[in-house]
Protein backbone atom coordinates (compact mmCIF):
# COMPACT_ATOMS: atom_id res chain seq x y z
CA UNK A 1 0.00 0.00 0.00
CA UNK A 2 1.25 3.60 -0.62
CA UNK A 3 2.45 5.80 2.17
CA UNK A 4 -0.12 8.28 3.37
CA UNK A 5 0.69 11.90 4.13
CA UNK A 6 -2.30 12.68 6.39
CA UNK A 7 -0.06 14.33 8.96
CA UNK A 8 0.85 17.16 6.63
CA UNK A 9 -0.97 20.34 5.78
CA UNK A 10 -1.47 19.86 2.07
CA UNK A 11 -3.70 17.03 0.90
CA UNK A 12 -2.88 15.24 -2.34
CA UNK A 13 -5.79 13.59 -4.18
CA UNK A 14 -5.69 9.81 -4.04
CA UNK A 15 -4.74 7.95 -7.19
CA UNK A 16 -7.57 5.97 -8.79
CA UNK A 17 -5.52 2.93 -9.83
CA UNK A 18 -2.50 1.09 -8.45
CA UNK A 19 -1.00 3.09 -5.56
CA UNK A 20 -4.08 5.39 -6.00
CA UNK A 21 -2.25 7.28 -8.66
CA UNK A 22 -3.59 10.58 -10.05
CA UNK A 23 -3.35 11.48 -13.71
CA UNK A 24 0.11 12.18 -15.02
CA UNK A 25 1.59 15.31 -13.52
CA UNK A 26 1.39 18.28 -15.84
CA UNK A 27 4.81 19.74 -16.39
CA UNK A 28 6.15 22.80 -18.12
CA UNK A 29 9.36 22.31 -20.06
CA UNK A 30 11.27 25.33 -18.95
CA UNK A 31 14.88 26.22 -18.37
CA UNK A 32 15.35 27.80 -14.97
CA UNK A 33 18.31 29.17 -13.13
CA UNK A 34 17.76 29.50 -9.40
CA UNK A 35 19.01 32.86 -8.22
CA UNK A 36 18.93 34.45 -4.83
CA UNK A 37 15.45 34.88 -3.41
CA UNK A 38 14.04 38.38 -3.67
CA UNK A 39 13.29 39.54 -0.17
CA UNK A 40 10.20 41.66 0.32
CA UNK A 41 10.61 43.60 3.55
CA UNK A 42 7.76 43.76 5.97
CA UNK A 43 7.01 47.10 7.60
CA UNK A 44 9.63 47.88 10.25
CA UNK A 45 7.04 47.72 13.06
CA UNK A 46 5.08 44.69 11.86
CA UNK A 47 3.22 42.93 14.64
CA UNK A 48 3.85 39.25 15.43
CA UNK A 49 0.25 38.53 14.38
CA UNK A 50 0.73 40.16 10.97
CA UNK A 51 4.08 38.42 10.56
CA UNK A 52 2.49 35.07 11.46
CA UNK A 53 -0.25 35.64 8.89
CA UNK A 54 2.32 36.42 6.19
CA UNK A 55 4.45 33.36 7.04
CA UNK A 56 1.38 31.11 7.11
CA UNK A 57 0.46 32.23 3.59
CA UNK A 58 4.00 31.67 2.30
CA UNK A 59 4.29 28.26 3.97
CA UNK A 60 1.02 27.18 2.35
CA UNK A 61 2.44 28.21 -1.01
CA UNK A 62 5.66 26.29 -0.34
CA UNK A 63 3.71 23.20 0.70
CA UNK A 64 1.47 23.36 -2.34
CA UNK A 65 4.57 23.46 -4.54
CA UNK A 66 6.18 20.54 -2.68
CA UNK A 67 3.09 18.32 -2.63
CA UNK A 68 3.60 16.60 -6.00
CA UNK A 69 7.26 15.73 -5.37
CA UNK A 70 6.56 14.66 -1.78
CA UNK A 71 3.92 12.21 -2.99
CA UNK A 72 6.09 11.04 -5.89
CA UNK A 73 9.02 10.33 -3.57
CA UNK A 74 6.81 8.40 -1.17
CA UNK A 75 5.44 6.39 -4.10
CA UNK A 76 8.93 5.57 -5.37
CA UNK A 77 9.93 4.33 -1.93
CA UNK A 78 6.79 2.17 -1.80
CA UNK A 79 7.62 0.67 -5.20
CA UNK A 80 11.17 -0.07 -4.03
CA UNK A 81 9.98 -1.81 -0.88
CA UNK A 82 7.51 -3.92 -2.88
CA UNK A 83 10.25 -4.73 -5.40
CA UNK A 84 12.61 -5.92 -2.66
CA UNK A 85 9.79 -7.89 -1.01
CA UNK A 86 8.97 -9.48 -4.40
CA UNK A 87 5.29 -8.53 -4.03
CA UNK A 88 4.84 -6.75 -7.38
CA UNK A 89 2.43 -8.51 -9.73
CA UNK A 90 3.12 -8.70 -13.45
CA UNK A 91 0.57 -5.93 -14.01
CA UNK A 92 2.19 -3.79 -11.31
CA UNK A 93 5.64 -4.28 -12.82
CA UNK A 94 4.41 -3.17 -16.24
CA UNK A 95 3.34 0.16 -14.75
CA UNK A 96 6.47 0.83 -12.73
CA UNK A 97 8.70 2.38 -15.45
CA UNK A 98 6.15 5.07 -16.35
CA UNK A 99 5.33 5.69 -12.70
CA UNK A 100 8.96 6.19 -11.74
CA UNK A 101 9.46 8.41 -14.78
CA UNK A 102 6.53 10.59 -13.68
CA UNK A 103 7.88 10.62 -10.13
CA UNK A 104 11.23 11.86 -11.37
CA UNK A 105 9.60 14.63 -13.41
CA UNK A 106 7.55 15.71 -10.38
CA UNK A 107 10.79 16.40 -8.50
CA UNK A 108 12.64 18.12 -11.33
CA UNK A 109 13.04 21.74 -12.34
CA UNK A 110 10.83 21.03 -15.36
CA UNK A 111 7.90 20.58 -12.97
CA UNK A 112 5.75 23.72 -12.87
CA UNK A 113 5.36 23.32 -9.11
CA UNK A 114 9.10 23.12 -8.45
CA UNK A 115 9.59 26.06 -10.80
CA UNK A 116 7.08 28.03 -8.72
CA UNK A 117 8.90 26.99 -5.54
CA UNK A 118 12.11 28.47 -6.91
CA UNK A 119 10.32 31.82 -7.23
CA UNK A 120 8.93 32.03 -3.69
CA UNK A 121 9.39 35.55 -2.35
CA UNK A 122 9.66 35.46 1.45
CA UNK A 123 9.51 38.50 3.69
CA UNK A 124 12.47 40.16 5.34
CA UNK A 125 11.46 39.50 8.94
CA UNK A 126 13.34 37.12 11.23
CA UNK A 127 10.63 34.49 10.68
CA UNK A 128 10.72 35.27 6.96
CA UNK A 129 14.39 34.36 6.77
CA UNK A 130 13.65 30.98 8.37
CA UNK A 131 10.81 30.39 5.91
CA UNK A 132 13.15 31.41 3.08
CA UNK A 133 15.54 28.68 4.24
CA UNK A 134 12.66 26.17 4.12
CA UNK A 135 11.98 27.07 0.48
CA UNK A 136 15.68 26.63 -0.30
CA UNK A 137 15.78 23.28 1.50
CA UNK A 138 12.64 22.20 -0.35
CA UNK A 139 14.31 22.79 -3.70
CA UNK A 140 17.36 20.82 -2.56
CA UNK A 141 15.14 18.04 -1.16
CA UNK A 142 13.30 17.71 -4.46
CA UNK A 143 15.76 18.39 -7.25
CA UNK A 144 18.87 16.84 -5.72
CA UNK A 145 18.16 14.25 -3.05
CA UNK A 146 14.73 12.94 -4.09
CA UNK A 147 15.95 12.93 -7.69
CA UNK A 148 19.00 10.84 -6.76
CA UNK A 149 16.87 8.34 -4.85
CA UNK A 150 14.31 7.97 -7.65
CA UNK A 151 16.97 7.60 -10.34
CA UNK A 152 18.68 4.92 -8.26
CA UNK A 153 15.38 3.07 -7.81
CA UNK A 154 14.84 3.25 -11.58
CA UNK A 155 18.23 1.65 -12.16
CA UNK A 156 17.57 -1.07 -9.58
CA UNK A 157 14.21 -1.89 -11.13
CA UNK A 158 15.73 -2.05 -14.61
CA UNK A 159 18.33 -4.57 -13.44
CA UNK A 160 21.21 -2.21 -14.28
CA UNK A 161 22.17 -1.41 -10.71
CA UNK A 162 25.72 -1.77 -9.43
CA UNK A 163 26.85 -1.79 -5.78
CA UNK A 164 27.41 1.95 -6.09
CA UNK A 165 23.74 2.37 -7.08
CA UNK A 166 22.59 0.95 -3.75
CA UNK A 167 25.08 3.18 -1.93
CA UNK A 168 23.77 6.18 -3.85
CA UNK A 169 20.17 5.41 -2.87
CA UNK A 170 21.20 4.96 0.76
CA UNK A 171 23.09 8.27 0.72
CA UNK A 172 20.16 10.09 -0.89
CA UNK A 173 17.83 8.60 1.71
CA UNK A 174 20.06 9.95 4.48
CA UNK A 175 20.17 13.39 2.88
CA UNK A 176 16.38 13.46 2.60
CA UNK A 177 16.15 12.86 6.36
CA UNK A 178 18.70 15.59 7.06
CA UNK A 179 16.86 18.04 4.80
CA UNK A 180 13.62 17.37 6.62
CA UNK A 181 15.24 17.81 10.03
CA UNK A 182 16.73 21.14 8.95
CA UNK A 183 13.37 22.35 7.61
CA UNK A 184 11.65 21.36 10.87
CA UNK A 185 14.26 23.29 12.84
CA UNK A 186 13.61 26.33 10.64
CA UNK A 187 9.84 26.20 11.15
CA UNK A 188 10.38 25.90 14.91
CA UNK A 189 12.56 29.01 14.78
CA UNK A 190 9.94 30.89 12.75
CA UNK A 191 7.19 29.90 15.18
CA UNK A 192 9.19 31.16 18.14
CA UNK A 193 9.66 34.47 16.36
CA UNK A 194 5.96 35.07 15.65
CA UNK A 195 4.66 33.32 18.80
CA UNK A 196 2.23 31.26 16.71
CA UNK A 197 1.93 27.87 15.07
CA UNK A 198 2.78 27.78 11.37
CA UNK A 199 2.14 25.05 8.75
CA UNK A 200 4.81 22.35 8.95
CA UNK A 201 7.00 21.84 5.86
CA UNK A 202 5.40 19.25 3.58
CA UNK A 203 8.37 16.88 3.56
CA UNK A 204 7.34 13.31 4.45
CA UNK A 205 9.20 11.28 7.06
CA UNK A 206 10.24 8.42 4.81
CA UNK A 207 10.83 5.00 6.44
CA UNK A 208 14.21 3.41 5.89
CA UNK A 209 14.40 1.42 2.70
CA UNK A 210 15.18 -2.29 2.99
CA UNK A 211 18.79 -3.17 2.37
CA UNK A 212 20.05 0.42 2.60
Amino acid sequence: MPLTLDDYVVEVPERPVWYKRTSTLIVATVAVVIGASVLVDLPSKVTPAADASAQTSIMREINNDLAGCAYATSESFTIYRDLRANTLTAQNRSQVPSMLRDDQIACSLTSSSIYDLSNIQPTGSVAGHSVSDIARIGILWATSDAQAAIIGIQQIFSGKATPSTYRSVSHAEDLLRRDRAAAMADIDSAQRSVHAKLPAPYLPALPQLPGT
